[in-house]
């Protein structure tokens, strides 16, 4: 038995008596030829005296033509020194170990792994080689993969950037809500503006704390509302510790594991003006009976002028009377005194 086989565990059989004494050489290239998908009998210095094919394909490629060739020659530049080191490895006491190769054919390059090891004499060996295509297309395949997972994974990215920025922008104030425990995850400035509150107080606590006590309720209805369906009317509560009145519109995010609440918070300033114009006509009915008592006052007074005014009025009326009906008189008797002049 070659003293190579017989020297690697790995190789040898742990009781070769058990095989047949002598094998015959059809057994033998039998056996070579099943063992990979292709087998090269050479000489020692590396001529190819036989081949075996038992991937039909690398027939195809031309691999049953090399007999009387060099086995380097078959291969590209860069693979003969690796087979170079396996042809003078082949009759050393080291074990044998695969090497890749590659062939180039008119379909293509074809990788092949191959094992050279002497065959029991000095000027024979063998070379058996299996075909790496499908483990390259694999790789190739897995290549691909991983490279999509990337451009997928920097896109993600991307996109995340872009939705934190427009997040933090945001003029509206929103909160995301974990769906199973109700407690805030995230919250944009805006948020933190209108709720007047520090992110490291607000993130963590449960999202009914926000509101008045007596609106947690209503608060917690709608939130259960909104995981069952998407078209749910906005709640109008009060902020708790802070008298604003806000319009709350919940919207579910699926997620994989942990489903979230979009929640917007806006500001009802109608509802504030509306209470604020009910406080001042309560105001003005409570105090109508001052302002009518008021108003005849000032009417009386005013009555009193127009009285006093007309009064006035007819004093200077009679007064102008009184200069007109004198100089009337005055005229008829300086016409008199004329008149007895001239008569004179």
């Amino acid at each position: 038995m070659d003293k190579t086989i017989a020297s690697s565990p790995h190789l040898a059989f742990a009781r070769p008596d058990a095989a047949p004494g002598a094998l015959s050489a059809r057994v033998a290239a039998s056996l070579l030829a099943a063992v990979g998908d292709v087998a090269f009998i050479l000489a020692a210095d590396g001529r190819i005296l036989d081949v075996a094919v038992s991937q039909g394909d690398l027939a195809n490629h031309g691999f049953a033509g090399w007999v009387g060739e060099r086995w380097m020659d078959t291969m590209t530049v860069e693979s003969r020194p690796k087979a170079a080191e396996m042809l003078a490895a082949a009759g050393s006491p080291e074990p044998a170990r695969w090497r890749q190769v590659t062939h180039p054919a008119a379909g293509g390059d074809v990788p092949v792994r191959y094992l050279v090891m002497s065959l029991g004499t000095p000027d024979r060996l063998v070379a058996i080689g299996r075909d790496l295509r499908g483990a390259a297309a694999t790789q190739q395949r897995l290549l691909q993969t991983q490279q999509a997972l990337e451009r997928d994974y920097i896109r993600l990215r991307q996109a995340e950037t872009r939705y934190r920025m427009l997040f933090d922008m945001a003029s509206d104030a929103i909160l995301v809500v974990d769906a199973g425990s109700r407690r805030i995850r995230e919250a944009n400035p805006a948020a933190l503006r209108l709720l007047d509150a520090a992110a490291d107080t607000l993130v963590g606590a449960p999202v009914s704390t926000i509101v008045d006590p007596h609106d947690r309720d209503d608060l917690v209805a709608h939130l259960g509302a909104a995981e069952a369906a998407d078209d749910v009317a906005p709640v109008a509560v009060r902020l708790n510790d802070r008298a604003i009145d806000v319009r709350i519109d919940a919207k579910l995010f699926r997620q994989a594991r942990s489903p979230s609440l979009i929640v917007r918070i806006e500001a009802v300033e109608s509802v504030v003006g509306a209470r604020r114009h009910e406080a001042t006509l309560g105001d003005v009915v409570e105090r109508m009976p001052d302002l009518v008592r008021a108003g005849r006052s000032r009417l009386g007074g005013a009555d009193r002028e127009c009285r006093l005014c007309r009064a006035d009025r007819n004093a200077v009326d009679r007064a102008a009377d009184r200069r007109a009906a004198g100089r009337v008189a005055g005229s008829a008797g300086h016409r008199s005194r004329a008149d007895r002049r001239a008569a004179a």
